[in-house]
């Protein structure tokens, strides 16, 4: 990796940075500034990985899968973040949406532990808290339950719901929310990619992904990049106008006419 690149990277590093702590002081203003923060946070984080396993592994090809598996959760952080922005209208309800669906995913896991007899449950049973926190816990799903049920479409074409929550906060999957969003060419040369780094398919575990190493962590900045300008949008944060072309130009969709 050349010094430019090293300077380049430390630079967006810097400015990823700067929006978080912009973004931070006014996720208490809306449901999306919050939800918008987290996903912000949550693929900055990712970046910073990658950018550590480039600068730190001496074989270029050492790290391919390990990344493509954060690219694949990146992008999915973004498709999530670009559903809570595209329709203003929507934002707000969407955004506490996704804030609120930790309810169902931690009542699902105690659930899921609960169901087994292991030393995990046994400690779990036996913990002083148990009888005050499952109270909580019941509260908390039974208050969000309603706006994550399952939906089926019977013979009539009614919509019957429940009596079970759905596995993600937003309707449908996530190809679904791509189409909707207009990325949908994206996640079919992009999202689906990666699919094999999750899930160790023979094709990427022996040649990694189909792209250079040197370029997954341009890769990352794109993803990090557009989710930063969904906070400087929302949250109205002043940049200088040399940042906001960074971002801009990371932005970018990946198949449009200047590609």
């Amino acid at each position: 990796m050349s010094e430019s690149d090293v300077n380049a990277d430390d630079h967006l590093l810097r400015l990823f940075r700067v929006i978080v702590q912009e973004s931070n002081l006014r996720k208490d203003q809306n449901a999306t500034a919050h939800a918008l923060l987290m996903l912000l946070v949550r693929v900055g984080n990712s970046w910073r990985s990658i950018y550590t396993l480039q600068n730190n592994t001496d074989d270029s090809e050492g790290y391919g899968v390990d990344a493509g598996t954060l690219l694949r959760a990146m992008y999915d952080a973004y498709l999530q973040a670009a559903l809570i922005c595209h329709d203003p209208s929507e934002s707000e309800a969407l955004a506490q949406d996704y804030i609120d669906f930790q309810h169902i995913e931690r009542f699902k896991l105690k659930e899921s532990i609960m169901r087994h007899e292991t030393s995990l449950t046994q400690h779990l049973q036996s913990s002083p808290n148990r009888d005050e926190g499952e109270k909580r816990l019941n509260n908390e799903y039974d208050r969000v339950k309603a706006r994550f049920l399952n939906e089926r479409r019977k013979k009539d074409g009614t919509i019957k719901h429940g009596p079970g929550t759905r596995n993600t906060w937003y309707r449908g999957t996530l190809a679904e929310v791509a189409d909707r969003v207009g990325n949908s060419d994206e996640y079919d040369s992009v999202l689906r990619h990666f699919h094999g780094c999750v899930h160790s398919s023979p094709m990427a575990v022996q040649c990694g992904p189909l792209v250079s190493s040197d370029h997954l962590l341009h890769w990352a900045s794109t993803i990090v990049g557009r989710i930063a300008n969904f906070c400087v949008k929302h949250n109205h944060i002043v940049l200088d106008n040399v940042d906001q072309q960074i971002l801009d130009v990371l932005s970018k969709p990946y198949f449009g006419p200047d590609h």
